[in-house]
């Protein structure tokens, strides 16, 4: 486990300890013999003896490295569609602006206006002229 994972994790599990409370999906990073980073989330109930001491825990780590990429994936899609988004409606209200100042200066030079645009700015239509 490196260093920093160590330190939250200590804190958190000495908490934990403490209450003799159970381990409820305590996700933690470590690192395997062969040097490959895994997240493994751990579940444990506590062992107590016969005067109620905490003797350890008996519990399952489950390696969910994969899962972990794959929402890691998934944010930096979600992230990069929100961005898409905005840019998208950002080019589409510049375009609704400029659509109302053709028409201004359509109406102000005795022509009808180009774009019909609804009472909230959106385009409906161009008019054919």
């Amino acid at each position: 486990m490196l260093p920093e994972e160590a330190k939250k994790i200590g804190e958190i599990f000495t908490k934990i300890i403490s209450e003799k409370e159970p381990i409820v999906d305590l996700e933690n990073w470590n690192i395997t013999k062969d040097g490959k980073k895994i997240c493994l989330l751990t579940n444990g109930k506590p062992l107590l003896n016969k005067n109620g001491d905490l003797i350890g825990y008996r519990g399952v780590d489950k390696d969910i490295t994969e899962r972990k990429k794959a929402d890691e994936e998934l944010n930096k899609k979600i992230n990069e569609l929100e961005k898409f988004q905005d840019i998208t409606v950002d080019r589409e209200l510049e375009m609704i602006k400029l659509k109302k100042e053709i028409n201004s200066l359509c109406e102000k030079y005795g022509e009808k206006p180009k774009y019909k645009i609804d009472q909230e700015g959106e385009m409906e239509k161009e008019i054919s002229v």
